[in-house]
């Protein structure tokens, strides 16, 4: 094997960390949401749980990169403008990339 052939094995490791990287701060950010959502809301316990646990699936089946905050904006229409939930979707990105792995 060559320089290169052990380059190229190392870049695509990387490609698949950063990957994985990436997806599991999105899964954190939609549990974030989601519980920030459900208190907004006035849900708790059960109630709390799964509805963060419907964020995080509709983050999951979101093809577009839009499916979260479309949920967000019909469910809390009336109790926050778009561009707090934007502004909450940001900040919590920004945390979810800084908590540790083993967090999850």
């Amino acid at each position: 094997m060559s320089i290169f052939d052990n380059r190229d094995i190392a870049f695509q490791g990387k490609y698949a960390r950063d990957a994985e990287n990436q997806f599991r701060a999105k899964a954190r950010r939609a549990r974030l949401l989601g519980h920030w959502a459900a208190k907004l809301l006035g849900k708790t316990g059960d109630d709390a749980a799964d509805y963060a646990r419907d964020v995080v699936y509709a983050h999951l089946n979101d093809a577009v990169g839009t499916t979260v905050f479309n949920k967000l904006s019909v469910d809390l229409e009336g109790v926050l403008d778009d561009a707090a939930i934007k502004a909450k979707i940001s900040d919590y990105m920004k945390e979810s990339r800084k908590r540790p792995r083993a967090t999850d």
